[in-house]
């Protein structure tokens, strides 16, 4: 994953515009939940390496995430809502001064263009900073898994690159995962 200054342009091939969720009331129904992200006080134990990708289970939520992070300080999560209904997708950086509230934001994956909102997060450990969208648009989630980079343009001079080598792979090992947490 690599933070990117944004010179301008943004240099995609659009053959799909679409938004992240499908229903409005559902999309603020599931950001009401208690909070989306693992928190600290979370039971969070590993479960598999994927590549570059560490899935964890949150026990304490009854659903898994993974997570990626690079030597440049920035960091990418990608997991499931409590309820399961959602995904979302979170990037962060270290030492990042970031705003709270809602940002838009548009996000390239495999030639395709989703706009949404981003929401600020400020809490997490270890001084990143960043925001996650929740998606429950299932072209999103297959676009994840066949693309081999994420291109996310905030509101801001930066452009995020991430790398999805292995996602795939990493996000049928957190379904899996969820779904032992939740037989178990």
């Amino acid at each position: 994953m690599k933070i990117k200054t944004l010179l301008g342009a943004v240099a995609a091939s659009c053959l799909a515009v679409v938004a992240f969720a499908s229903d409005d009331a559902a999309e603020e129904e599931a950001y009401a939940e208690a909070e989306v992200l693992p928190e600290a006080t979370d039971t969070i134990e590993d479960f598999r390496r994927v590549g570059e990708w560490m899935v964890y289970a949150n026990v304490t939520r009854g659903s898994c995430f993974m997570t990626q992070t690079d030597d440049f300080g920035a960091a990418v999560q990608m997991g499931l809502t409590k309820s399961g209904e959602y995904g979302y997708i979170g990037i962060f950086v270290k030492g990042a001064e970031v705003e709270e509230g809602i940002k838009d934001i548009v996000i390239s994956v495999n030639d395709n263009i989703y706009v949404g909102e981003s929401y600020s997060a400020t809490h997490l450990e270890d001084g990143y900073q960043g925001g996650y969208i929740l998606s429950n648009n299932t072209d999103l989630r297959y676009d994840l898994g066949k693309a081999d980079e994420m291109y996310a343009f905030p509101e801001s001079p930066f452009m995020v690159t991430v790398d999805l080598e292995d996602a795939r792979n990493a996000i049928f090992e957190v379904r899996k995962c969820t779904e032992e947490l939740r037989e178990g």
